[in-house]
């Protein structure tokens, strides 16, 4: 009897563990989640010591981007605005793919910039790796694989310039590994940090480093 009680202690800690192992699960991702938070903020410096910051944030109906540029030498420069969120969509589906929608459109005295960004491709969990220090099903590999980009500028009712583009990617060229910070059945955030160094034989190079983060509902 002892051991009947014993086996089934063991039993139970290994479903609980099996269970509460890793960050989410395919069911808890998969939805067509809408956008209610969202940072971003991209740095650019160069070698020779110029640095430029971009920011944007979002909630569901609003959004601000600030700029911020830092020459080596010379006076520097900052320049703020604040838009609304037209569209802001990330669609995760159970067949392995996925799609991302942003819209948004900033007005000032008359004058309008509009811009749209739709993107789509294929998703994966990345397996844990040993002595990693990521668990499983905790960074989401996100493969785009097309790219589609309108701006638009406007003076009243006026088209100034219309400028579109669409790009296609082999898998793998492009990707995005999100890190998932919270799972639960009805909210998901997620989070992106990359870091990109390019330096050229001449010595004359530079740095980008991105982070975003999203909360999806």
């Amino acid at each position: 009897m002892k051991n009947t009680l014993l086996y089934i202690g063991i039993l139970v800690m290994t479903l609980v563990g099996m269970t509460s192992c890793g960050k989410t699960t395919k069911r808890k991702l998969t939805n067509d989640w809408k956008v209610v938070s969202y940072f971003e903020e991209q740095e650019f410096n160069t070698s020779n010591g110029d640095r430029n910051v971009s920011t944007t944030t979002m909630t569901e109906s609003t959004v601000t981007n600030s700029m911020i540029y830092e020459p080596s030498t010379g006076p520097g420069a900052t320049n703020s605005r604040t838009g609304e969120v037209k569209a802001h969509e990330f669609a995760i589906k159970k067949d392995g793919t996925w799609t991302y929608l942003q819209e948004i459109n900033y007005p000032n005295n008359g004058f309008a910039f509009y811009s749209r960004t739709e993107l789509s491709g294929t998703w994966s969990f990345l397996k844990k790796n040993k002595g990693g220090d990521f668990e499983k099903n905790e960074r989401i590999h996100f493969n785009i694989l097309k790219s589609e980009t309108q701006e638009k500028a406007y003076s009243g009712t006026i088209v100034m310039s219309d400028n579109a583009s669409e790009s296609t990617f082999l898998t793998g060229e492009n990707v995005l590994v999100y890190v998932v910070k919270t799972s639960k059945k009805d909210a998901l955030e997620i989070e992106l940090d990359k870091n990109y160094v390019f330096t050229p034989d001449s010595g004359s190079g530079h740095s980008t480093k991105m982070i975003k983060k999203m909360t999806l509902q």
